[in-house]
């Protein structure tokens, strides 16, 4: 992509400049410009059309790059917006994962604190009875 950036150019420069060479006269010719709008007239005095030309090409490289420079920094606005809610969205993507966490291990106490209390209950009608078979029906309806 880049010898062929190069070639462009390079060929965009040599038309240019072939023009230029063989209408050197043209060019080099002084030339008045009026404008006449029935309401206001207008007459430059004599200028070179080169420097006419080369006038009107900067005016429209200006132009062109101020509209750029708008489009710019609107396209900034757009991308800090959007990074701000980028940032929104992981602050909140961390807090949920905090809070899934947090969720866990309150579900974890929570399981083992079940399986102690049936433990117990095992215990206590194995004992008090002698049937394992109590027990483990105990267990299976506390877990």
């Amino acid at each position: 992509m880049r010898i062929f950036k190069i070639l462009f150019w390079g060929l965009m420069i040599g038309t240019i400049t072939l023009v230029i060479s063989q209408n050197l006269e043209f060019f080099a010719s002084p030339q008045k410009l009026k404008i006449n709008l029935w309401f206001w007239q207008y007459e430059t005095p004599q200028t070179l059309n080169g420097i006419v030309f080369v006038g009107f090409f900067v005016i429209g490289f200006l132009f062109c790059y101020f509209i750029d420079f708008v489009e710019l920094f609107k396209a900034r606005r757009s991308v800090k917006t959007l990074n701000r809610e980028c940032d929104k969205h992981v602050e909140e993507i961390g807090n949920l994962k905090n809070r899934l966490e947090s969720l866990q291990k309150t579900s974890a106490n929570n399981a083992r604190a079940r399986t102690s209390d049936a433990c117990r209950c095992f215990r206590y009608v194995s004992e008090s009875d002698g049937l394992e078979a109590e027990g483990m029906n105990a267990l299976r309806t506390q877990l």
